[in-house]
């Protein structure tokens, strides 16, 4: 995760914030939810640590819809919007992202 989000954070993002300013929001957005679920690994951590049966579940299952929802967003409206403002470097992410 933190790879895929550094890619994006790194490259896209950048890239498609200096081809257009309708990214903004976007960008905003999806830089949020990569904080938002970095925080939850970390407490999904610390309840397995912790051994807290419970808490872990719970984690697991918020993390998984919200990892679901993100990605809905990066197909109908990122990677669509970067495919059509710097092509060039999404074919650039497709082979970070295998690495």
């Amino acid at each position: 995760m933190k790879r895929h989000f550094s890619v994006e954070e790194d490259v896209l993002f950048p890239a498609l914030e200096a081809a257009t300013p309708k990214a903004g929001m976007a960008i905003r957005v999806m830089t949020m939810e990569h904080v938002q679920m970095l925080h939850m690994i970390q407490r999904l951590a610390m309840a397995v640590e912790q051994r807290s049966k419970q808490n872990a579940l719970g984690l697991s299952e918020t993390l998984f819809m919200t990892i679901q929802q993100h990605i809905i967003k990066e197909e109908n409206i990122l990677y669509p919007m970067a495919d059509r403002y710097v092509p060039e470097v999404t074919s650039r992410i497709a082979r970070l992202m295998k690495e």
